[in-house]
């Protein structure tokens, strides 16, 4: 009786430990990453380096996240984000999301591209 009620709590602890996100794992990750893709992906592509399908008729380029984000403020992502790369001087044809996102899915937005601008 002890050996099944040891695998037992074994199994439970187990499933609980999988179903829980990775330790230390932001939580904007699923967020972000899922408002990324319905949002971003066609120009910038699934890795952030401006490789989209729709980056080919673009001119200029989309950005890639590693070249240009580094150490850019959430203030200036967000005004990115919201207002379309003209509100930073960058490429007009980057669409503002002005409204689009809330307070909360900005930040999950944000958190995942900074994540993206990370990997090199």
């Amino acid at each position: 009786m002890m050996l099944y009620k040891s695998a037992a709590v074994s199994l439970g602890v187990l499933l609980i430990v999988t179903l829980l996100p990775a330790q230390g794992a932001p939580a904007y990750a699923q967020e972000g990453a899922q408002l990324y893709s319905d949002n971003c992906t066609a120009c910038h592509g699934q890795s952030g380096k401006g490789d989209g399908p729709a980056a080919a008729g673009l001119n200029p380029k989309p950005a890639d996240f590693s070249k240009v984000l580094g150490g850019e403020s959430d203030d200036w992502l967000a005004k990115v984000i919201s207002g379309g790369g003209q509100a930073v001087g960058k490429a007009p044809m980057m669409p503002g999301f002005d409204g689009a996102f809330s307070a909360e899915q900005m930040q999950s937005l944000i958190g995942y591209l900074k994540e993206l601008a990370a990997k090199k």
